[in-house]
Parts: C-alpha cells; sequence; structure tokens
C-alpha cells in the first residue's frame, strides 16, 4: 500500500486489519494499491499476522506471494552487500533492507529468514521487518559485516498502469 502525503500521522499496528480503497499500479513491475488520501483506510479489527513457509526450491513464479510475509527456512548469503542495501542468497532470493538495516557478509547463515517478498529491479526480495526475522545468524568469511543502513537507499519513477479497487489487508510489520 502506497500512501499519500499527508499520511504521516497515520499509527497502525501489527496485525491491524483494514478496508483500503485506492488504485492499483505495477510499479517497476511491483503491485501497489495508491491510496489518494488518508480516508480512504479505514481499521476495522484485529488479528494474527500469518507467516506462509515457502520452499524457494519448489516456487516456480514468485509473484503469487508478491507482498506477502513468508518463512523461506535456512540460507547463506553469496554476495557482499550491494550500493543499494541488498545481499544475493543461495536460494536465488536478495534478502533487503526495506524496512530496516541489517548486518550481515558473504558467507553468513541463517536457519530460518522470514520477511516481505517484493520485487524491484527485476529481483525477488525478502524483506525482513527487523533482526528477529534473521533466525540462527552465524557469521561467514566474507568481509566483516557492513550495516546496510551504510547504503544509500535508491530511486524509484512512476507507473503508467492502473486500475481503481478496494482491497482488504492486514499490516504484518513496521
Amino acid at each position: 500500500v502506497f500512501l499519500p502525503a499527508g499520511a504521516e500521522g497515520l499509527f497502525f499496528e501489527v496485525g491491524d486489519e483494514m478496508e483500503i480503497t485506492g488504485e492499483l499500479v505495477e510499479f517497476f513491475d511491483w503491485t501497489e494499491l495508491t491510496v489518494s488520501d488518508v480516508s480512504a483506510i479505514q481499521i476495522t479489527g484485529s488479528g494474527e499476522v500469518t507467516v506462509d513457509s515457502v520452499d524457494p526450491s519448489s516456487v516456480t513464479d514468485w509473484e503469487v506471494w508478491e507482498s506477502s510475509l513468508i518463512s523461506i527456512g535456512g540460507d547463506e548469503v553469496t554476495s557482499d552487500i550491494d550500493s543499494y542495501g541488498a545481499v544475493s542468497l543461495a536460494s536465488g532470493l536478495d534478502l533487503d533492507n526495506v524496512f530496516f538495516n541489517f548486518s550481515t557478509e558473504l558467507g553468513a547463515t541463517y536457519t530460518n529468514v522470514i520477511g516481505q517478498l517484493g520485487y524491484s529491479y527485476e529481483t525477488w526480495g525478502v524483506y525482513p521487518r527487523s533482526e528477529a526475522d534473521l533466525e540462527g545468524y552465524v557469521a561467514g568469511l566474507g568481509s566483516p559485516p557492513v550495516p546496510s543502513s551504510d547504503i544509500p537507499t535508491g530511486v524509484v519513477a512512476e507507473s503508467n498502469e492502473a486500475n481503481n479497487v478496494a482491497a482488504s489487508a492486514t499490516i504484518i510489520g513496521m
């Protein structure tokens, strides 16, 4: 959900359920619901946050999992942190600092990686919400850890596809 200017005063809690009306757009191939103003968001209740376990080796189309909170099991870092705050994982996904700035290095392993699945610059990535989503960290043999906060964030452009839709959502992390 892409919020408009002026939405800075909105506060949501993990688990909030809501009705959202907005414009469905493909933004660099990431499906977004763009909200025109804050009145298009109504909190309707609260619920449990669910995490879907996904085996990356069995997935042929990640788009069905786009924006879902997933767990991919154990994985290994196969690159240093790039200029956008992401590393490559052995599963073929990226681990990206969209929601929080983590530290890791080449060869580090995790017993379980949890995060929202997203698509950016022709790459699927897992976006952990906090350190708690990176379970069972074991240091690698690569360069010393570099905090992803030391890496500048990228710039995105506007979309040209749109549809007006209503959707329901549960906040999965902040």
